[in-house]
């Protein structure tokens, strides 16, 4: 995985254990996106625990969207995806990709096989 374009972003609210999940930028920082928002990339690793459970402003390591490979999580999967696959962001769980044709945001770089349970992680491209 290339991460030259990982850089430091503000969280706006507890990521304490996130990783591998899209992300937006908002006034106070970095949140997980939502069906609808606009995706700058995901996140690579999340905050650590803080004794004083003060999270805002606090430092996350985003990769960008744009010109490379990222590991992203799945939303639940009820069948196989082919390589080259389109995902969308999850209605139901903020930060996960489910597979459509649908105005896709992002496709699979490697096929996934099985159902999955929600948070698997596979490796696509953002388009």
């Amino acid at each position: 995985m290339n991460t030259n374009n990982v850089i430091s972003f503000e969280g706006a609210v507890d990521l304490t254990g996130k990783e591998y999940l899209a992300v937006k930028m908002t006034a106070t920082g970095i949140d997980l996106a939502a069906s609808g928002d606009k995706v700058i990339g995901t996140i690579l690793r999340g905050q650590i625990k803080r004794e004083d459970n003060v999270y805002l402003g606090q430092p996350v390591a985003v990769q960008l969207k744009a010109g490379s490979v990222h590991y992203v999580k799945l939303g639940i999967v009820a069948g196989s995806l082919a390589k080259g696959a389109g995902l969308i962001l999850d209605a139901a769980n903020a930060g996960h990709l489910v597979a459509s044709e649908t105005n896709p945001i992002a496709q699979l770089v490697q096929a996934v096989t099985g159902a999955q349970t929600l948070g698997g992680v596979a490796e696509a491209v953002f388009i």
